[in-house]
């Protein structure tokens, strides 16, 4: 009842027609769900999030929220190369995050000294790939910050 009657009041003080352009700018949250532009649909999980593209019918698993936010504003201001390299850092990020925590099990359960070595190693390679990888995906962050940023400073909604 609360929320229908709050609907109601802004609905009442909010021309209509302004609140379909906002819609197309806003980014709404409800619990783990999130609206981004009018467009797309993300859903976090525990370990992931899944996005939706209302337009296309199109779906996509990422590892972090701030990456499936990343790739659809990138998206929504047709930063296509961008958003796919976007989509496949995240991918190898993932695959990364698994290696790190097989090759840590591994080191902890092996008695074998040279086994050691080589899963202490691999684990070392993974953290300098996982730190290049999160490097890169930081980068298209700023990025699409900065279109956010440069698109509500020329807004006439201020």
């Amino acid at each position: 009842m609360y929320n229908k009657n709050l609907y109601q009041t802004i609905d009442s003080l909010v021309d209509h027609r302004l609140y379909l352009m906002l819609k197309e700018h806003i980014i709404v949250e409800n619990k783990n769900e999130y609206m981004l532009f009018n467009q797309y649909y993300i859903r976090k999980y525990d370990d992931y999030c899944e996005l939706t593209n209302q337009l296309s019918d199109a779906e996509y698993v990422f590892s972090h929220l701030k990456y499936a936010v990343t790739w659809a504003t990138l998206d929504k201001n047709n930063k296509v190369s961008q958003s796919k390299r976007v989509l496949f850092l995240d991918s190898i990020l993932t695959g990364i995050e698994v290696n790190i925590k097989i090759h840590t099990k591994l080191f902890k359960k092996s008695t074998n000294e040279d086994a050691k070595t080589l899963y202490h190693s691999k684990y070392i390679e993974d953290i300098v790939k996982k730190k290049k990888v999160t490097a890169e995906l930081d980068q298209f962050m700023n990025e699409a910050k900065t279109q956010q940023i440069r698109k509500f400073a020329s807004s006439s909604y201020k």
